[in-house]
């Protein structure tokens, strides 16, 4: 699947045919609706849209699909769902019995969670990123964050490369918006990747 024009229904959910995309259409008040694009086991994005606005959708198997508000009428909604990129590669976790692979300690976790605030604050000062895009990022920064209780040190930096790598790969980051973004996430973790190793741009 490419692209599918589909009409959603007020308070009604909708599976797009050929993919595991499921969205619905919560309020439509004047010219906005409400959104939520869901996927199986993944968390929803949820945004209040008017017409021409889009939002950016990363999932474990399919790509990065952009949902895009074409009408809005009384009663329905009809969006246009683009698939933008193939698979997206690295995604998931890593295993590895390597001793100096340690989880995080707790004061450390509450580190990760301050510099990843600090990384979206920064980013959110560059207005050359677009809204959807930035949204994106923020998505992928959380899943990041979430990462770190469940990986080992090593396992975690190496996840944190790979998944921003094909990211920014997938939704076709410009190479300044690429550098930008790697640059912030190394000045905000500084006092881990110095320790470690600077995450390439």
């Amino acid at each position: 699947m490419n692209k599918i024009s589909i009409d959603i229904s007020g308070n009604s959910s909708k599976e797009i045919k050929n993919t595991h995309l499921i969205i619905s259409v919560k309020t439509i008040r004047d010219n906005s609706s409400m959104i939520v694009v869901g996927y199986p086991g993944m968390k929803n994005t949820i945004k209040n849209m008017e017409i021409g606005d889009t939002l950016l959708f990363e999932t474990p198997e399919d790509g990065i699909y952009e949902v895009r508000v074409m009408t809005i009428l009384y009663n329905s909604v009809t969006l246009l769902i683009s698939q933008i990129s193939p698979k997206i590669g690295l995604m998931g976790g890593y295993v590895t019995d390597d001793p100096l692979n340690s989880n995080f300690t707790n004061d450390e976790k509450s580190k990760i969670k301050e510099s990843i605030q600090n990384t979206k604050n920064n980013l959110s000062k560059n207005q050359n990123i677009s809204k959807e895009k930035l949204d994106l990022i923020y998505k992928k920064l959380d899943d990041i964050q979430n990462a770190s209780e469940r990986l080992g040190r090593k396992d975690w930096i190496n996840y944190v490369a790979g998944s921003l790598t094909s990211l920014s790969i997938s939704a076709s980051f410009s190479n300044e918006t690429r550098i930008f973004l790697f640059q912030t996430l190394n000045t905000s973790f500084e006092w881990l990747f110095n320790n470690a190793m600077r995450l390439i741009t």
